[in-house]
């Protein structure tokens, strides 16, 4: 088992195609991970990625926290299951599993020990000694799984395995892989199409469009709590119904009106608090889902019922779907058809197509998505807070509580102005603005606590949950409030980070720019510790072989003449087993053959004496018939059937009896395979013995060759991992910001810069996000020169408003300071760059 992490990997195309565009996913030890998505979508790049067949573009994939980018395949413990099987046609179910085992130089016991293991797991013993033709889909299908968990991988990956069985089939193996996966208890990583697949096999489920992850939940998490339109549509059967709405709130009402059926339903804004303020503005286009279950039928005498036509119905046993459209005039029933309704309902009735029925939504189950983001605006942690404010002497008052504003924050007076307050910007503390818990909704690992004040309720985040009817007190981070007032920003949040446009240079590079000692030994010593590693490494190595050298001593000639006889006395023996097995499997084989011909003959014997009786019997009936019959018609179609028997009576007899020929041969050939395969395998394990002998022999009689041997190739390693490891940390990055400010980057930094973009980093531009306390104050000349333009003073903290001239225009940045500065002072200052975030900006790829 194994713990994987994927940290903003990319795949980018020669053609600058982004198959994968900035995947991070942590995927914990044991856990069952689907990646489900429509074609093309990058889910199985992302597979073959982790599995080392596809290179990575940018970003670091981590098993069990080790960087495994350049790691070969065959090295990172992983198995894998294609899509087509990929077995081989020419070897038996015993030797296809076997393979992987054999290449790894397994001792042939312990494979059989390991494939007999599967085997019974998979349900396919009795299949071993069969080939992948002679097997169905499904069969095949548990090879190509037995083959893989034989290798006992720390990760099993599947590629869309069940995509080639039938609907039953697929059903049946879905839950053999479930099974599997508890057993095992393993990694499995899992990639399909389908989304029934998804939600039945998926601890977590990642869905994936265009190449980014949608969102990443629980299978549950997914249907209850879509991200965007694209979730919400695809996971599901039927697919959830869409409409277009616009909604308006007035006081503490809330009217959607859903044009395509004339209508506008009231809805109490308290069962909509969590849809983002600014979409109540009765203008933007707003895309309302509701899924089949939650809509019901109702009628004409609810004013909140919504009239429709019915299109057709899908009957599916215990339940029914009923197809309509609000558009009573329009025959349209395509999917991307907004006014066509899908209703779930037990039994139809006396319904029928054409009729005019009427259904009413449950409001608190619909969902809300911007019709051209398609995103939720139902945020399942709302972004922020829209309260009324007002502020009076520097006062704000909101939900009954009267809060001083800090100086930056100093406005004029001001009535019915939106405060918006960021939900994670709100904590409960020993004081603050009062509120009543109202729940504590868990949402991951941390709680959404819904909180009440003057009928208002608003949320904040917390570690722990609260007793509902608590009563607690929230503080504000002022540095991230947000004032309107008919639209127009009175006071903006300040951004958490700076922007900065950089370069990167390697040290040759940069070495004739910046001419400081410290950067020149710095990176000698990093070359010299690079090289003392290995060389410690190879003395070691060199030691090792001294010493085994020494205690090897060169047999005498009688004691080599011992091995050599000991050894032909090893190979006689086993070579007189191998001739006992194939004695006794010869006379089974004769054996069985005598009884499949016997078998053949009871079988011809008993099928003859079956159609004789049939015959005769056939014939007395029909005389017997002619004997009591006088009426011509009667007596004319009796004889047609005597006739008709006659005809086909040959026919039926060979084909009763080759079926009954066909069963017999399966079950000789299936005893003739089995025992073949047996002795096979058995004379396999003795010749393999027999090579393991010869060579122990070779190095008995020469131990200095094998030991000599095994040194030189150990040497020759670790001196290319010397040469490797010396150009490596000789690669010191600087990164440099206004053209006259360079500073190291850090070790992390440069290999992530290596691995991502490799010699191209030097014609690269990047985006550079730093926090405010990445920076410090410096007297080094190589520091940036900065100039105070201000402090902002949010009364527990001061930001300083610094700036610097970059082609000759203003950059400002913000300095986390617990002081006022003189404004108008020059100062240098550092930059630590192990807290920033940084862009690639030409294909925006996010490197670190």
């Amino acid at each position: 088992m194994a713990n994987l992490k994927l940290e903003h990997i990319y795949k980018v195309y020669p053609n600058g195609t982004k198959a994968v565009n900035d995947i991070s996913l942590d995927i914990i030890n044991g856990e069952f991970i689907v990646f489900v998505g429509p074609s093309g979508c990058g889910k199985s790049t992302t597979l073959r990625m982790i599995a080392g067949l596809e290179d990575i573009t940018a970003g670091e994939l981590y098993i069990d926290n080790q960087i495994v980018n350049d790691v070969e395949p065959k090295d990172r413990d992983i198995a894998m299951v294609f899509q087509n099987y990929a077995l081989y046609p020419h070897m038996t179910v015993y030797e296809n599993m076997a393979f992987g085992l054999q290449l790894r130089h397994v001792p042939a016991d312990e494979i059989q020990e390991k494939v007999l293991w599967a085997a019974n797991i998979l349900g396919i013993t009795d299949y071993l000694d069969r080939k992948p033709k002679a097997m169905s889909g499904g069969q095949r299908q548990r090879v190509a799984l037995g083959r893989s968990i034989l290798r006992d991988p720390k990760v099993m990956l599947l590629d869309e395995p069940l995509s080639n069985l039938d609907a039953k089939l697929r059903t049946q193996m879905r839950t053999e892989i479930a099974k599997l996966h508890q057993k095992l208890k393993t990694t499995f990583i899992y990639v399909t199409h389908d989304q029934i697949e998804a939600m039945t096999l998926g601890d977590r489920v990642v869905v994936m469009k265009g190449g980014r992850i949608q969102q990443v939940d629980t299978p549950k998490n997914l249907y209850n709590h879509p991200a965007n339109k694209f979730v919400a549509g695809f996971i599901g059967t039927p697919q959830m119904n869409f409409f277009a709405v616009t909604l308006l709130k007035e006081d503490q009402t809330v009217k959607v009106s859903i044009p395509k059926a004339n209508k506008v339903l009231a809805v109490d804004y308290n069962q909509l608090i969590k849809v983002l303020p600014e979409y109540f503005d009765g203008k933007h286009n707003i895309a309302m889902g509701v899924r089949c279950e939650n809509i019901s039928l109702s009628d004409e005498t609810d004013e909140s019922a919504l009239k429709l036509k019915i299109s057709h119905f899908e009957e599916l046993g215990s339940e029914c779907l009923i197809y309509g459209s609000l558009d009573l005039e329009n025959e349209d029933i395509s999917a991307n058809n907004d006014g066509n309704i899908i209703i779930k309902v037990k039994d139809v009735g006396k319904l029928h197509p054409g009729d005019i029925v009427y259904a009413k939504i449950n409001m608190a189950k619909t969902y809300f998505f911007d019709s051209k983001t398609e995103d939720t605006i139902v945020p399942r942690i709302p972004d922020f807070n829209s309260i009324t404010a007002s502020i009076k002497n520097n006062f704000i008052n909101i939900l009954g509580n009267e809060v001083l504003l800090p100086p930056v924050l100093k406005t004029d007076d001001i009535d019915g102005c939106e405060l918006r307050i960021p939900t994670d910007s709100l904590s409960i503390a020993e004081k603050g603005l009062k509120a009543t818990v109202v729940e504590s909704e868990k949402i991951s690992k941390r709680f959404l606590i819904h909180l009440l004040a003057q009928d208002r309720i608003f949320f904040c985040l917390s570690d722990k949950p609260y007793e509902a009817n608590t009563e607690v007190h929230v503080a504000l981070d002022f540095t991230r409030l947000t004032l309107l007032k008919d639209g127009v920003n009175i006071f903006e949040p300040l951004n958490s980070l700076d922007s900065f446009d950089g370069i990167f240079y390697n040290y040759p590079t940069v070495i004739s720019k910046v001419n400081d000692p410290e950067f020149v030994s710095f990176r000698q010593d990093k070359i010299d510790s690079a090289k003392q590693f290995i060389d410690a490494k190879i003395l070691l190595e060199n030691q090792e072989y001294e010493k085994n050298r020494l205690a090897v001593q060169d047999l005498s000639e009688e004691e080599k003449q011992k091995n050599l006889e000991k050894l032909n006395q090893t190979i006689k023996v086993n070579q007189e087993k191998i001739a006992e097995i194939k004695k006794e499997s010869k006379t089974l084989l004769a054996q069985y053959k005598a009884e499949f011909k016997k078998a053949k003959a009871d079988a011809k014997k008993a099928n003859d004496d079956l159609f004789h009786d049939k015959k005769e019997k056939e014939k007395a009936e029909f005389q017997s018939f002619k004997a009591n019959n006088t009426d011509p018609d009667s007596l004319k179609r009796r004889s047609d059937e005597y006739h008709m028997f006659l005809d086909n009576f040959t026919s039926d007899k060979e084909n009763t009896f080759n079926r009954a020929l066909g069963k017999i041969t399966m079950d000789f050939e299936s005893r003739i395979s089995a025992q073949s395969g047996k002795a096979r395998r058995e004379i396999t394990l003795i010749k393999k013995e027999n090579a393991e002998n010869k060579a122990n022999y070779k190095k008995a009689i020469n131990p200095l060759q094998q030991i000599t041997k095994a040194h030189e190739e150990n040497m020759r390693i670790l001196n290319a991992d010397r040469k490797n490891a010396m150009e490596r940390a000789g690669l010191v990055f600087f990164f440099n910001i206004s053209g006259n400010y360079y500073s190291m980057a850090s070790d992390i930094i440069s290999n992530k810069l290596i691995q991502g973009l490799g010699t191209r980093v030097f014609t690269k531009d990047f985006r550079i996000d730093m926090p405010h306390d990445a920076y410090k104050l410096s007297d080094k000349s190589n520091a940036l020169v900065c100039k105070i333009e201000d402090n902002l003073d949010y009364g527990n903290l001061i930001y300083t408003k610094l700036s610097f001239l970059e082609n000759n225009e203003k950059k400002y940045f913000y300095l986390a300071n617990t002081s006022h500065m003189e404004i108008g002072k020059e100062v240098r200052i550092e930059f630590d760059i192990s807290r920033s975030q940084i862009t690639e900006k030409g294909m925006n790829i996010r490197l670190y």
